[in-house]
């Protein structure tokens, strides 16, 4: 049995799978085990300082796989996550095959890193996951600051657009009976197509803007979905992320640069993405030479907006 381990973006956390992971550990018949964590000042960490390098999340990111009683695992990153996952895949490739990991692990992150030329997280996240064996790593619309530029990896404007436009109360929101339903799976389905235009009282009281304009950029599908809106909201009020952080994470993804390794990955993303241009992903792919898995009609969140043929895709690449 292996372990299939997802990861959320900037300011995310495991809720905001909205039921993915669930769907996905139906289709696997129990044959394997699907996670979800979150990474450091999300979710239940939202306490903890966010680091300001991509590498600062994986000594955390290492002792929640490390607690996992699988050998083997396949990860899935989505935006930041999968930055979080492409340098831990780098991190890997310096210790592989190296045999003083394997004697040094138990000896937490004090173990001879001068020898390896190894910083002490490096040390750590190596010697905590020297008996685990990674057999694929997806991400989904993942950037890097060496493969493309700052205004296609975050474009501001349509944030700022969609937040404008949440504020003057200019969008549609679905009412209850006509939202989407929800099966068994946690998945969205047989989405109700007529909407109506609500006031901006009626808008924004039991709805958070930030929310609402985080869904309107994130989804295609869904981004008028005043019960997903109001889920986040809910989400936001027990574990919100503090502005800090959120500055902090931003600032740990404008500088991560992709780097080289042999990890079997899959590159895949949104034509509809409207927070990170779709060329990244493909600047991805080129970099590490693999096919690019392109969804037409998804955006920024594929996960929500196309669950059942992203579910699809990781069984049939990953073999599983």
């Amino acid at each position: 049995m292996a372990a299939i381990v997802m990861y959320r973006g900037l300011m995310r956390d495991k809720r905001h799978w909205e039921g993915f992971q669930e769907h996905l550990q139906n289709k696997l018949s129990g044959r394997h085990q699907v996670y979800a964590f979150d990474t450091l000042g999300n979710g239940e960490l939202n306490k903890e300082a966010s680091p300001l390098q991509i590498g600062g999340y994986l000594p955390t990111l290492a002792e929640q796989l490390s607690q996992i009683e699988q050998k083997q695992i396949y990860l899935l990153g989505l935006s930041m996550g999968g930055m979080l996952l492409l340098e831990l895949a780098a991190w890997l490739q310096l210790g592989k095959n190296d045999s003083e990991v394997q004697v040094a692990k138990g000896q937490g992150s004090s173990f001879q890193a001068d020898k390896l030329k190894l910083s002490q997280d490096q040390a750590k996240v190596l010697a905590l996951l020297a008996d685990k064996q990674f057999c694929g790593i997806a991400v989904i619309n993942a950037s890097a600051a060496n493969l493309s530029p700052w205004y296609a990896r975050f474009q501001l404007k349509q944030l700022l657009t969609g937040f404008s436009q949440r504020l003057k109360g200019h969008y549609v929101a679905h009412q209850p009976r006509a939202i989407a339903q929800v099966d068994n799976s946690g998945i969205m389905k047989n989405a109700h197509e007529d909407s109506l235009k609500v006031t901006k009282q009626q808008a924004i009281k039991p709805l958070n803007t930030i929310e609402a304009t985080v869904l309107a950029v994130t989804s295609t599908k869904y981004r008028q979905s005043g019960e997903i809106i109001a889920r986040w909201s809910e989400y936001r009020k027990a574990y919100s992320t503090s502005l800090r952080n959120g500055i902090r994470q931003l600032i740990a993804c404008n500088r991560f640069n992709a780097q080289a390794f042999n990890l079997p990955l899959t590159v895949l993303n949104g034509l509809d993405d409207k927070l990170v241009n779709p060329s990244c992903s493909a600047a991805l792919a080129s970099y590490y030479n693999v096919p690019l898995q392109t969804f037409e009609h998804a955006g920024h969140d594929l996960s929500l907006d196309s669950a059942e043929a992203l579910a699809e895709m990781l069984l049939r690449v990953w073999q599983l």
